[in-house]
């Protein structure tokens, strides 16, 4: 049987992948779904900029857990 060879091997492939993950989700798709439910506007964006630290603790765990 042949080991999974796309998943992080150690705490730095680790450390690195939770990085842009979290980058991804975080920075990324949570304005944008924010935006497409309230409409684009700049107070939704700096208000979603708040909840960021939340979220991004969030998915952090989650990738801790999942992977």
């Amino acid at each position: 049987m042949q080991g999974e060879t796309r998943l992080p091997r150690n705490r730095k492939e680790f450390a690195l992948f939770l990085g842009i993950i979290s980058v991804i989700s975080v920075n990324i798709i949570a304005p944008f779904i924010m935006g497409f439910k309230f409409r684009f506007q700049k107070e939704v964006y700096f208000s979603t900029l708040k909840i960021i630290p939340f979220v991004w603790i969030i998915v952090v765990l989650l990738v801790t857990l999942v992977a």
